[in-house]
C-alpha cells in the first residue's frame, strides 16, 4: 500500500470528476480509499467510528473537489481532510464521554466463573474472616455532613469519620 500523501490522480480524471462524471469519481475512490481508511483506522482505533469518519471524509472530498488547486497531490489534500475529521471527532465532548464510559465499564469487576457461596453458609466457609464486633454498626453510623462551602465558594460534601 502506498502513502496517501504521495498518491496522485491524473489531471483528466480530476477534470471529469469536477464535472460530475461518476466513473471518474469511482476511479478516484478506488485509488485513494484503501490508504485513507487505513490512516483513519490508525488514528481513531475503532472500526465503526473509522468507517463513519471515512464516509464523511470522502463526501467532503467530492463536495470540495472543484476547490482543489492542484498545488500538491490529491492524496495529500485528502490526508489533511481525513486528519482534520479524525481530530474533530476525537476532540468532541461526545467522544470523550463515550471513552470515559467505556473505560468505566472495563474497570468494573467482572463476574467470576466460580459460583458465589451461599449466604447462609458460615463466614469461614464463604472465604472471609470474621469482622470485629461492631464494625457494621460503625459503617451504618457514617453520615454525610451538610454541604459546606469550599475555598472556591462551591458547595462540597464531607464525610464524618
Amino acid at each position: 500500500m502506498s502513502r496517501l500523501a504521495d498518491t496522485d490522480v491524473p489531471n483528466e480524471v480530476l477534470a471529469r470528476a469536477c464535472a460530475g462524471d461518476d466513473a471518474a469519481r469511482e476511479a478516484i475512490y478506488r485509488i485513494l480509499a484503501p490508504a485513507t481508511l487505513t490512516l483513519i483506522r490508525r488514528v481513531v482505533g475503532q472500526r465503526a467510528l473509522a468507517e463513519d469518519i471515512f464516509q464523511d471524509t470522502m463526501m467532503t472530498l467530492y463536495e470540495r473537489l472543484p476547490q482543489f488547486r492542484r498545488e500538491a497531490p490529491l492524496g495529500a489534500w485528502l490526508r489533511q481532510i481525513a486528519l482534520s475529521r479524525c481530530l474533530m471527532c476525537l476532540r468532541s465532548p461526545w467522544q470523550r464521554a463515550r471513552l470515559c464510559l467505556a473505560r468505566d465499564r472495563s474497570d468494573a469487576p467482572r463476574e467470576s466463573a466460580t459460583p458465589a457461596p451461599e449466604p447462609d453458609a458460615p463466614r469461614h466457609a464463604r472465604g472471609g474472616a470474621a469482622r470485629p464486633e461492631g464494625s457494621d454498626l460503625r459503617q451504618r453510623r457514617r453520615l454525610k455532613r451538610p454541604a459546606a462551602p469550599t475555598k472556591c465558594g462551591a458547595v462540597g460534601t464531607r464525610r464524618a469519620v
